[in-house]
């Protein structure tokens, strides 16, 4: 018997309907699946969506784990060096914070779109069953990086002069509120993608021995067999651990959410009381964001960004071995923003090293103006003395290799 392969390549509805059409094209013998295979196994594993998982989404997602943890880092080292600026980094952390927190909007919003035509069987196009889980695991894997601006304490209590000024106490109250109500946003937005894995993997599974059952056990496994051959299948085991990673790194963003909620309403009525434990909470604030910032933000982005990545394999060596189009690697409109959508945080950083410079550059000039030459024979005693004095205000002044050009200028004078 031939099938026809018209109308098979995509799920226009719900699982249930397309399972029913595949059942009326070959008459309940799946087997002959094999001569539509590109198109059966498209519509069910293989096909993607650019929009989620295309190589600039990926772009994206690896720029925001990277630059998320890397200036978490670089803050927690500019505690203990002189070399690295704190304002700077935390100005780099800010400005982080606003692309990231876009960035992770924008994609809860995508992921409620999708998910929801698939979901009520309205359409699922170009949304099979490894894009659905995709889609899950981006929904989380772009709210963890904002927790780092949300638990390191020079991001809610910057130190100004080593003493918080009451102005510098308001505006970071301020800003520290308006990070906070986003982050509690993307993550509100981020329920409907973890409820409907919840639904999806707790509840009645559609594959099955009972007459309802959408396909029987062995139906499926004929399936399996034609499609995913030669290919490294996701274990059931493997399944499960995806799944659990998802859910944890989800309960981990919603404790974080609550508290923060929870915090805002302690802060509003009893901000007056908690000012007798600011001494107590600021000792020990360092050591316990760095234990929060490995167990709370990093293990759990690890192991999400992996399960990303081993389910994009899986379709990208399904696709490769169907011969069919690979949609990830085709370049659109969103994949170009969530590339450049980090490039402030880039102009922020180079912009701050050349004020920097800058600046550096203008305070040795001034010390250099300020350099005279003693009088003679009335401060020819003390001249060893000036020399040292001076030499050890340029050094403490510059840092770099411009100390020793002006104390050879000073030598020869």
């Amino acid at each position: 018997m031939a099938l026809n392969c018209t109308g098979l390549d995509d799920r226009q509805g719900s699982f249930a309907s397309y399972v029913d059409k595949l059942r009326n094209a070959s008459d309940g013998d799946f087997t002959l699946a094999q001569q539509c295979k590109s198109q059966i196994c498209t519509a069910l594993w293989g096909g993607g969506n650019p929009d989620i998982s295309g190589v600039g989404m990926s772009v994206g997602y690896i720029c925001s784990s990277i630059l998320g943890a890397g200036l978490a880092m670089l803050y927690l080292l500019s505690k203990r060096s002189t070399r690295i600026k704190e304002t700077l980094v935390l100005k780099l952390l800010s400005v982080f914070d606003d692309c990231a927190t876009f960035f992770a909007f924008s994609i809860q919003i995508a992921c409620i779109v999708v998910l929801a035509r698939v979901d009520y069987g309205i359409t699922a196009v170009s949304m099979d069953d490894v894009t659905v889980r995709v889609t899950w695991t981006v929904s989380v894997l772009t709210l963890l990086p904002l927790m780092y601006t949300l638990i390191l304490p020079g991001m809610t209590q910057p130190q100004v002069g080593g003493c918080p000024t009451k102005s510098a106490r308001k505006a970071s109250s301020s800003s520290s509120n308006r990070r906070d109500l986003l982050f509690s946003i993307c993550w509100a937005c981020s329920v409907y993608s973890f409820m409907s894995r919840m639904i999806e993997s707790f509840g009645k599974n559609p594959i099955g021995a009972d007459p309802d059952d959408d396909l029987t056990v062995a139906e499926w496994k004929t399936l399996q067999d034609i499609c995913l051959a030669g290919i490294s299948r996701i274990s059931s085991a493997e399944d499960r651990l995806i799944n659990a990673f998802g859910i944890m790194a989800f309960l981990i963003l919603s404790g974080v959410a609550m508290s923060k909620i929870l915090m805002a309403g302690i802060r509003r009525h009893y901000d007056h009381k908690m000012q007798q434990y600011q001494g107590l909470i600021s000792k020990s604030r360092e050591l316990v964001s760095t234990l929060k910032l490995v167990l709370v933000a990093a293990i759990p982005l690890l192991s999400v960004v992996r399960s990303y990545f081993r389910l994009q394999s899986f379709q990208a060596t399904m696709i490769h071995t169907l011969g069919t189009q690979d949609s990830d690697g085709q370049w659109g409109f969103g994949q170009v923003v969530s590339v450049v959508v980090f490039l402030p945080v880039l102009v922020e950083a180079c912009f701050s090293w050349y004020e920097q410079e800058k600046e550096h550059t203008e305070e040795l000039d001034d010390l250099g103006e300020s350099i005279t030459m003693p009088e003679p024979h009335s401060r020819i005693s003390n001249s060893d003395d000036a020399d040292d004095d001076v030499s050890q205000r340029i050094v403490e002044m510059s840092p770099s290799g411009s100390t020793a050009k002006i104390l050879r200028n000073r030598q020869t004078m």
